[in-house]
């Protein structure tokens, strides 16, 4: 890694956290994020302890970028080294979008968030599919897998989430179909989406992370502050759902294993 770099990359994620922890401080126009995640309701929130996780991502890419910094100077010319240089300017354009998002959301440019949202993604995807490729050695791998498995699931889930917030938002009427039948639907292409990515990056920590967030969900239906099992058969399709992702990571495991 490069010195240019390095400094990118440490500037741009002190700036996102900076920009996440005053949006709900200040708040940043008069709103916390998760006030306006309930000013558009919609049956795919989860619980909100499922944010905690937010604290978790920041932690790990904490520890990315601490390690990416202290990175040997002797392997920068390195493959490993060229590789650790453009996933970390990749995750640098990831910090801005992030940054960006957050001003958009609290500001209610939803459609701007949205579009931010999915620039998010397609840098992380860029970023999983360079650590899928480049088999980073063991020692290597807890510091730089692990952060940006847990990143990516989440994201993923995330820009579904803002997916259905954009359609709230402009009053979408689904066709004339339940609200429940969309849901149903969402969370099955969501189960999809992410049984498919955790296979195909054989990552465990991805598999979790969308556990944990169906299960937020899941517990949002089930609890008497949210809906209070109103929506039965969403409710036995997310049991379905979580099943599903459970036994897709028990099969990523496996998978490892044989390796």
């Amino acid at each position: 890694m490069n010195r240019t770099t390095k400094l990118i990359t440490g500037i741009t994620f002190l700036m996102m956290v900076a920009a996440n922890a005053l949006a709900n401080i200040l708040p940043i126009n008069q709103m916390t994020t998760g006030a306006i995640s309930d000013a558009y309701p919609n049956l795919f929130a989860p619980a909100g302890y499922t944010f905690l996780i937010w604290g978790v991502i920041y932690l790990l890419l904490g520890l990315f970028v601490v390690k990416a910094l202290t990175y040997p100077k002797a392997y920068n010319d390195t493959r490993h080294g060229i590789e650790l240089n453009k996933i970390c300017l990749l995750l640098s354009f990831s910090n801005v979008a992030n940054t960006f998002w957050i001003l958009s959301w609290h500001y209610l440019k939803i459609g701007l968030s949205l579009a931010l949202m999915f620039t998010i993604l397609a840098l992380l995807i860029m970023i999983a599919l360079k650590i899928k490729h480049n088999e980073f050695s063991k020692s290597e791998n807890w510091w730089i897998n692990i952060p940006m498995s847990v990143y990516y699931g989440w994201i993923t889930i995330a820009a579904i989430a803002n997916v259905v917030t954009y359609l709230v938002s402009v009053g979408w009427n689904g066709f004339g179909l339940s609200d429940e039948i969309w849901m149903v639907a969402i969370l099955l292409v969501g189960v999809i989406i992410c049984s498919v990515t955790m296979i195909r990056i054989r990552s465990i920590e991805y598999g979790l992370v969308a556990i944990w967030a169906y299960a937020g969900i899941l517990v949002k239906h089930l609890s008497a502050t949210g809906y209070a099992g109103t929506y039965v058969f969403t409710i036995a399709v997310l049991y379905t759902c979580v099943v599903l992702l459970a036994l897709a990571t028990l099969y990523t495991i496996s998978q490892l294993f044989k390796t």
